[in-house]
C-alpha cells in the first residue's frame, strides 16, 4: 500500500489573455502562476503557510490571491477570476518520492507521486518513460 496524504489546493483561473502574457512558470514566495495554451492564467498559493484554510474557494480568499498575484505579474491588473478550482493534491507521507511499478501488479501499475512535482519533472521525465517503455527499473548511479 502507498502512504500517501492528500492536501486541497485553490487554483484561481483567469479568462484567457494573449499569448506570452506570462512565458514561464512562475514561482513566487506566495503564489505560483502559469499560462495555460488557451491563454488562461492559472494561480495557486502556497498553502503550508497557514494564513487561511486550504480549502476557501471564497470571493474574499480569490481576491486575495489575485492580489497578490498582481504583485508578481502586473498585466493581471483589472482582471477577475473566471473560475475557481478545489482539487487535492496527493504527495508522499514521508516526503520522499514514490516512483515505479507497484509490486505484485505485474508491471501493470506504474506510479511517481513526489511533493515537488514542478521542481522534480525535469529529472524524473526520462527515468519515468525509460521505465515504462521497457518495464525494467532504471540503474541507480
Amino acid at each position: 500500500s502507498l502512504s500517501l496524504l492528500h492536501r486541497p489546493g485553490v487554483l484561481v483561473w483567469t479568462r484567457p489573455l494573449p499569448p506570452g502574457t506570462l512565458r514561464t512558470l512562475l514561482v513566487t514566495p506566495e503564489v505560483y502562476l502559469h499560462q495555460r495554451p488557451c491563454g488562461r492564467v492559472v494561480i495557486g498559493e502556497d498553502m503550508g503557510k497557514g494564513e487561511r484554510p486550504p480549502d476557501d474557494t471564497s470571493p474574499q480568499a480569490c481576491a486575495r490571491i489575485m492580489a497578490k498575484a498582481v504583485r508578481w505579474l502586473p498585466a493581471l491588473r483589472g482582471e477577475v477570476p473566471e473560475r475557481v478550482t478545489l482539487g487535492f493534491r496527493p504527495y508522499p507521507a514521508d516526503g520522499l518520492p514514490i516512483v515505479g511499478h507497484l509490486p505484485n501488479m505485474h508491471s501493470a501499475v506504474y506510479v511517481c507521486v513526489v511533493h515537488s512535482g514542478i521542481t522534480l519533472a525535469p529529472a524524473l521525465a526520462p527515468l519515468v518513460a525509460a521505465e515504462v517503455l521497457s518495464g525494467k527499473p532504471c540503474e541507480e548511479g
